[in-house]
């Protein structure tokens, strides 16, 4: 008897490796991973915003921006990663159509003429 569970228990163990090992072939772990050589959109963090300095590797977005005087902000590998696609990044109009006050500061995240937006504390309403 004890064999017997003993043999299930090895049997469930091995099929979990193999199930592990396929789906390793099927959704390989470094696939979505872009790599050291592969050239983004490097944006460097100003003070007057995230500024765009073209494609480069990793490492030469990382340098260029240090030389400048800056940190990487985002080096982009895809639209949806740009500065200026940001969800916490406004312009004016679009923070006047929330309701909202755009803060008096230029975030280094947001590019140049969008910053952060904030709920007008005018216009906020409390519950009774």
């Amino acid at each position: 008897m004890l064999f017997k569970q003993n043999k299930q228990f090895v049997t469930g163990i091995i099929g979990l490796f193999f199930l592990f090992m396929f789906t390793l072939l099927i959704f390989p772990a470094n696939a979505a991973t872009p790599e050291v050589t592969d050239q983004c959109q490097c944006f460097c963090a100003t003070p007057s915003g995230a500024k765009d300095i073209g494609k480069k590797k990793i490492l030469d977005c990382q340098e260029s921006c240090k030389k400048s005087g800056n940190q990487m902000s985002v080096c982009a590998f895809k639209l949806a990663q740009y500065r200026s696609k940001s969800l916490r990044c406004f312009t004016d109009k679009e923070c006047k159509a929330h309701n909202g006050v755009l803060d008096s500061k230029q975030s280094q995240e947001c590019v140049s003429g969008t910053r952060y937006c904030y709920p007008d504390p005018a216009k906020i309403e409390f519950a009774d």
